[in-house]
C-alpha cells in the first residue's frame, strides 16, 4: 500500500511539475510487528517514526503517508506540505470470496453473518461501532498486508474482515468490497482515504 501511494504522488508531481522522483522504501516498526494489535504496541507512531527520521536527516525529501495513520502532533521540524485529493473515506466489510455482495443496511449484515460471527479488525474505533449491530460478535485482530488479510478471510479464518474502501480500490480489489459501510453504521477515521505529504518545515 505504501509503495502504491508513493507512486501516486510521484506520478502526480512528474505530470504537474515535470520533476523526476526516486522512491525510497523504508520499513517501519509497524510493518515489522504484525502479530500484535497496534493499540497494545504503540499506535499510529509505529507507521511513521522511521520515515520521519529519514526526512529529518535529509535521507528523503518528502514522506508519503496515509492521513489516517498520522499522529495528531508532528515532530519539531516537520510539517504537512500537501494533501492529495481524497478517495472514498468509508470502511468496507469484506466476506469470503465466494459469497455475494450485501445490500446496504444492518439487516443484510446480520442475515449474512449471523449473530455470532468472527470479524477481523484490530481497530478500536471499528469494533466499538460494529458492536452496536453485532453485540455477540467475536472481534479478533488481523494484521499484515492486504493480500494476507484477504487470504485469511477466504480461508475462513474469519467470517468477515473490515478494511478501508480506499485501500482496496488503490490496490485493484474494488470487487472484493461486500458492502461499503454507511456512516450511520461506522464513522470512518479522520483523514481516511487521503494521502498526506510530510516535509521539513524549512522546505515549505
Amino acid at each position: 500500500m505504501a509503495l502504491v501511494q508513493a507512486r501516486t504522488f510521484a506520478k502526480t508531481i512528474e505530470q504537474c511539475r515535470g520533476i523526476s522522483t526516486e522512491i525510497s522504501a523504508i520499513k517501519t516498526t509497524g510493518d515489522r510487528l504484525t502479530q500484535k494489535p497496534l493499540a497494545t504496541i504503540g499506535g499510529k507512531r509505529l507507521f511513521v517514526k522511521e520515515i520521519e527520521e529519514a526526512l529529518l536527516s535529509g535521507e528523503v525529501d518528502v514522506a508519503v503517508h496515509s492521513a489516517k495513520d498520522m499522529p495528531t502532533e508532528l515532530p519539531k521540524g516537520l510539517a504537512i506540505g500537501a494533501v492529495l485529493p481524497r478517495a472514498d473515506p468509508l470502511d468496507a466489510l469484506v466476506l469470503p470470496i465466494h459469497l455475494k455482495k450485501l445490500e446496504r443496511g444492518t439487516s443484510a449484515i446480520i442475515a449474512s453473518l449471523g449473530p455470532t460471527p468472527r470479524v477481523g479488525t484490530g481497530s478500536v474505533r471499528r469494533i466499538s461501532q460494529l458492536r452496536r449491530i453485532l453485540p455477540q460478535a467475536r472481534f479478533d485482530s488481523i494484521r499484515g498486508n492486504l493480500d494476507t488479510r484477504l487470504k485469511k478471510v477466504d480461508a475462513r479464518q474469519y467470517d468477515a474482515i473490515v478494511l478501508a474502501v480506499a485501500g482496496l480500490q488503490r490496490l485493484g480489489y474494488t470487487k472484493r468490497i461486500s458492502m461499503a459501510l454507511p456512516i450511520d453504521l461506522c464513522v470512518p477515521a479522520p483523514g481516511q482515504g487521503a494521502i498526506i505529504l510530510e516535509v521539513r518545515s524549512d522546505d515549505r
